[in-house]
């Protein structure tokens, strides 16, 4: 929001002794990631061509947004009283209250919704401070208009809200995904051995080589389970039990509990909706007849 990006001009101020920003990239359209982007007026703001219509259905659904960001700090609130005070989870759950609080204030007082002003369909390359950063869209995902942000002499990989840690394989939004272009950008990005040392999420949270080295081996060997299981005339059911995530995928231990309930389900739910991708949905042809 945009106190919430003066509030961080501020702490750039203070921990780098300067503020002056030359460049803003959205990594998608998701409001936590382009609602403070009015602040930056003037400035170049670079996004894919899908965040400014996406955008626009967000700023037109404003009013709606208001109650389900006050139910968030209503189930914080619940889960406040049981915390101990002064704790990690008591000043985590207080912080985001706070977060969610001047959200709201900035959304009914003084949010105008301010889309890219440069965009691209495919890959940019972008000068800026001395570097070279690469954009590459990353297809259907978390949403669409998703992208990545390589800067090869930092070895630095932006990845926006694709990848998390408490995830397998990107966060995807239901619908049909894009897994052969992830691969794709995924080949290309991480080729370089040194082209990529550290990878930044979208939530401050900061990964290793090792760690999206991972993943990108269990989207692509998933994927290519299931696209022979489907050549085979194997069922989803049959597939499911037949790629199991241990031992399967034990590469991924280092990284994921694989015994969890959580990545379980998780990789169930990966499971049935690449199985989905290239199939038609059943709504319109149930329509039609």
């Amino acid at each position: 929001s945009p106190s919430l990006a003066e509030l961080a001009l501020k702490e750039m101020k203070k921990e780098l002794g300067r503020d002056d920003v030359i460049l803003v990239i959205n990594t998608h359209d998701h409001m936590d990631h382009t609602g403070g982007n009015q602040v930056f007026k003037g400035l170049e703001i670079i996004g894919h061509e899908n965040v400014t219509p996406a955008m626009k259905r967000s700023a037109d659904g404003i009013a709606a947004n208001q109650p389900r960001l006050q139910g968030r700090i209503g189930q914080r609130e619940v889960q406040l009283r049981t915390a101990t005070p002064g704790s990690p989870e008591a000043l985590a759950l207080a912080e985001a209250n706070l977060i969610d609080r001047l959200m709201m204030d900035d959304q009914r007082q003084r949010f105008v919704s301010t889309p890219p002003t440069k965009k691209f369909a495919d890959r940019l390359v972008v000068k800026a401070g001395g570097l070279e950063l690469h954009l590459f869209h990353f297809g259907r995902a978390h949403t669409d208009g998703d992208i990545l942000i390589h800067i090869p002499k930092l070895g630095v990989l932006f990845t926006g809200d694709l990848f998390h840690t408490d995830y397998i394989s990107v966060t995807a939004n239901p619908g049909q995904m894009d897994v052969p272009r992830w691969l794709a950008v995924l080949d290309e990005v991480l080729k370089t051995g040194k082209g990529v040392r550290t990878v930044v999420g979208g939530h401050s949270l900061v990964y290793t080589r090792m760690w999206l080295d991972a993943q990108h081996r269990y989207i692509k060997e998933l994927w290519a389970a299931v696209t022979q299981a489907k050549k085979e005339g194997a069922s989803l059911a049959e597939l499911s039990a037949k790629i199991p995530l241990a031992p399967a995928f034990s590469f991924l231990a280092p990284h994921f509990d694989l015994k969890a309930g959580q990545h379980i389900d998780h990789h169930k739910a990966n499971i049935r909706d690449y199985w989905r991708i290239g199939l038609q949905p059943a709504g319109p042809e149930i329509e039609r007849v």
